[in-house]
């Protein structure tokens, strides 16, 4: 991508000159890039989010989301697990440019109400999983919106495929014969697919991407379908 005078590329650039250095940023402009090529309509919450994770890694927490966290923290969070929920919530205050709106609000609420439960107020707390996004489940298990255990190396593996796939853009696009490929993801083309789309069941996307669209349009990338689940694959 030697031609950056693109606005989006210049955007992209002048986040990056302005400093970033939270872990993780050389994946994320490079993930940036391939959105500007392969999925242009990501790109704008793919910058977003690199600024919320740079406001985040230096202490900033100004913003009315983290202020009601730390103000929940602050009351005196005791239940098990509330550690990881206070990680998971800001994780979805990162991601909250492309998430549905009430995502972080009702995993903040699903926390309170965890909070309650366990010093013994079980009124108006079902017996089974609350808050209306996947926020903590009353018996400490969590989960995140549909996607399922969205962990993995994805920086090392778009590093190992960085250059084939920028290869491919200069190409125009057009097929090689790298046996590889039918392990890429539909979007990025960066990671290795390893998610599944339900119902459709194409196996389409890496964490990072499956993440991005189980909050936002849920639909798969190869037929559009809307997705009810978008679960992790071993094979």
């Amino acid at each position: 991508m030697g031609d950056r005078e693109h606005e989006h590329l210049r955007a992209l650039d002048s986040l990056a000159a302005s400093g970033l250095t939270y872990v993780g940023r050389k994946a994320d402009v490079r993930r940036a890039e391939t959105y500007h090529v392969a999925n242009p309509s990501l790109f704008a919450s793919a910058l977003e989010e690199m600024r919320r994770k740079q406001i985040l890694h230096v202490g900033n927490r100004t913003h009315l989301e983290l202020r009601a966290l730390d103000a929940l923290v602050a009351s005196g969070l005791t239940y098990v697990g509330w550690q990881a929920d206070v990680t998971e919530a800001e994780k979805r205050h990162v991601q909250g440019v492309h998430a549905f709106p009430t995502n972080f609000d009702s995993f903040l609420d699903g926390m309170q109400k965890s909070q309650k439960m366990h010093g013994g107020d079980r009124a108006q707390v079902p017996c089974q999983e609350v808050g209306g996004t996947g926020g903590p489940a009353a018996n400490g298990s969590h989960k995140r919106n549909a996607v399922v255990d969205l962990t993995g190396d994805e920086e090392e593996e778009e590093e190992m495929g960085l250059r084939k796939k920028r290869q491919r853009v200069n190409n125009g696009g057009k097929a090689t014969a790298d046996p590889d490929e039918d392990s890429e993801c539909a979007v990025c083309m960066l990671a290795k697919k390893q998610f599944v789309c339900v119902p459709c069941g194409h196996v389409c996307l890496c964490a990072a991407c499956a993440d991005i669209i189980a909050k936002s349009s849920r639909e798969c990338p190869i037929c559009r379908v809307l997705s009810t689940q978008i679960i992790k694959t071993f094979y």
